[in-house]
């Protein structure tokens, strides 16, 4: 018979993946996290609501609400870089076996 596999050695070899996915996706995250955060993207929501000033209140207020949303993504897109950097850094724990 083949020789089942521990509970231990799977969790280690979830963990192994788990980083190996990190590692492909940290500098992805890292540049949209950048861009995010950029100026260029600041001065392009500022514009997008400077345009939407004619508009009536219900698109103004649409469009504001939509703009907000872009200081949340920069620090999702932040937190996102710091959580694959601290999966990067972690041992692999010791299983028993």
């Amino acid at each position: 018979m083949a020789k089942e596999k521990s509970l231990d050695d799977l969790r280690a070899q979830r963990d192994a993946l788990d980083r190996q996915l990190a590692e492909a996706s940290l500098e992805p995250a890292r540049a949209l996290a950048t861009l995010l955060a950029s100026q260029e993207v600041a001065d392009l929501m500022t514009a997008i609501t400077t345009a939407a000033t004619p508009l009536d209140e219900a698109n103004r207020k649409r469009i504001g609400q939509w703009v907000a949303m872009h200081a949340a993504l920069a620090k999702l897109g932040q937190m996102e870089v710091t959580r694959l950097e601290k999966l990067i850094e972690t041992e692999a724990p010791v299983h028993g076996g």
